[in-house]
């Protein structure tokens, strides 16, 4: 990451990377590289968007943009006879978003 980046981390699937986890930076190669590293799912999230009900307020907000065309969800398609494939690349994390087999 080039000096003054910005490392946000979203989320990561089963523990993430294959080291283990999301990637980090240690404290002082932070300030070195004067990197900023924030997290911006988990519990980080709710607490940014506050309220009574941060969640509902998030799947109402995903709602109206799903209903106005600008929020899609990745689904990807692999016919059933694939199914082996489609395995592999669930547990190869070769996927993003949904899978569905088709008859």
């Amino acid at each position: 990451m080039a000096p003054g980046g910005r490392h946000l981390v979203s989320g990561w699937s089963a523990g993430g990377l294959l080291t283990g986890g999301p990637m980090e930076f240690a404290h002082g190669e932070l300030a070195t590289r004067g990197i900023t590293s924030q997290q911006v799912l988990g519990p980080a999230k709710p607490a940014r968007v506050g309220g009574d009900d941060p969640i509902r307020t998030l799947e109402t907000e995903a709602l109206a943009e799903a209903a106005a065309g600008r929020l899609v969800p990745s689904v990807q398609r692999f016919p059933l006879a694939e199914a082996a494939a489609a395995h592999r690349a669930l547990e190869t994390r070769a996927t993003m978003g949904k899978m569905v087999l088709v008859p």
